[in-house]
């Protein structure tokens, strides 16, 4: 008998620490242990236990969080009934450091101050388009910053129901998921290339992004057996889109950017590399800080904007290396590191006169003074800063 008042008690304590650290998106279970100042492997047993009585969500043993009344609210793409919090479970390893350098955005913000805004404005599209101030939400930017996370986050606090679907997308399948999903929010997650390359896609997503004379008709014209929706209907649902970028603009990719609440969360190459050092002094797995900056200072000086895949996901690969082998961790990282050759090689050229530069552009890759022009926009936009937010 007092062994099991001796649990509940330890129960009740756990359950009024997650209650006081959570604000709204879960707990990182690592959190919990520091603010009991108890070890991981003693709380474990609790955790469990807790979650199989249904008290909290504990799926994959990283974020905890109590169980509101009404947990159902995210309809996954498996059919089953699934909450936010799981949908942030779903989500990559990666990103539970995106989640503690969120957390951390005051502190990170001091030394990036456009970063705090960005989030700031994400957070109230989210709410606008969430409370019907708007049908719907472009996100583009870097890989890794978090968009996906801070979307399904924000939709969780605020008990909004909605669907996510992420990957490639026929035209079929979107106007499926459409007339499905009519009604609710349905959040379009990393639909890339076959989504806005698509003309047809493009063309059946228009008219559910903006009204004409107050309604959305969407239509498919085909005399397809695999058709199981009408042909016409109307929506009334929302859509929130996340993508890492966007290709060049055709006519028609225009029309359709020009209807959403736009929203480019892409941070420069001198940003990305600010937000790293705030990030290396938050704690990360077993890393210690010095292993952490000694990543941190090798990007600095050896990864310049020619890189293509720098991100938060590329700084957390460098820790999770080092952690394993700190003699062998650089020759694990440079595979890691992809490298876009014409723009390294504008980088290495950018001393010399326009007309050399052109010389040996065309010498190199026997590419034109148009492409040459085209790739030089995009390492000045890589190099420079955040574009300014558009609606």
């Amino acid at each position: 008998m007092g062994d099991e008042v001796a649990q509940r008690l330890a129960e009740e304590k756990v359950l009024q620490a997650i209650k006081e650290l959570d604000k709204g998106d879960g707990v990182l279970v690592l959190d919990v242990c520091t603010a009991l100042n108890v070890s991981m492997e003693a709380l474990q047993p609790i955790f469990s236990e807790l979650s199989r009585k249904g008290d909290i969500y504990y799926p994959k043993r990283s974020i905890v969080r109590i169980v509101p009344d009404s947990p159902n609210l995210f309809t996954g793409i498996e059919k089953k009934e699934s909450s936010p919090l799981e949908v942030l479970q779903e989500l990559s390893e990666e990103e539970l450091a995106i989640k503690a350098f969120e957390k951390n955005i005051k502190d990170i913000a001091e030394a990036v101050p456009e970063l705090e805004e960005y989030y700031k404005i994400l957070d109230a599209y989210i709410e606008m388009v969430a409370k019907g101030y708007s049908h719907s939400l472009l996100v583009y930017g870097n890989f890794g910053s978090g968009k996906s996370f801070r979307i399904v986050s924000q939709l969780a606090k605020h008990n909004i129901p909605f669907y996510h679907y992420s990957g490639a997308i026929t035209p079929l399948e979107l106007y499926h998921l459409l007339h499905k999903h009519n009604g609710q929010i349905l959040f379009l997650d990393d639909v890339g290339s076959s989504l806005f390359e698509n003309p047809r896609a493009i063309d059946i997503l228009k008219p559910a992004l903006q009204e004409v004379a107050g309604h959305r008709f969407l239509n498919y014209n085909s005399t397809s057996e695999k058709l199981e929706a009408p042909a016409r209907f109307e929506y009334t649902g929302k859509i929130i889109i996340a993508t890492n970028e966007l290709p060049d603009s055709s006519l028609s990719l225009k029309a359709l950017l020009s209807r959403p609440l736009l929203l480019d969360l892409t941070f420069s190459h001198k940003q990305l590399k600010q937000i790293f050092h705030e990030i290396a002094k938050k704690p990360y797995k077993t890393t210690t800080e010095k292993q952490r900056f000694t990543v941190c200072n090798w990007i600095d000086k050896h990864v310049t904007p020619s890189c293509d895949n720098l991100s938060l996901r590329t700084l957390i690969k460098g820790f999770e290396m080092i952690a394993y082998n700190e003699k062998q961790w650089i020759t694990l990282f440079k595979p890691v590191i992809k490298i876009n050759e014409k723009l390294e090689l504008l980088i290495k050229i950018e001393d010399k006169t326009k007309k050399e530069q052109l010389e040996i552009w065309k010498q190199e890759f026997g590419l034109s003074e148009r492409t040459y022009y085209r790739q030089l926009k995009e390492l000045r936009k890589r190099e420079g800063l955040c574009r300014k937010l558009t609606l």
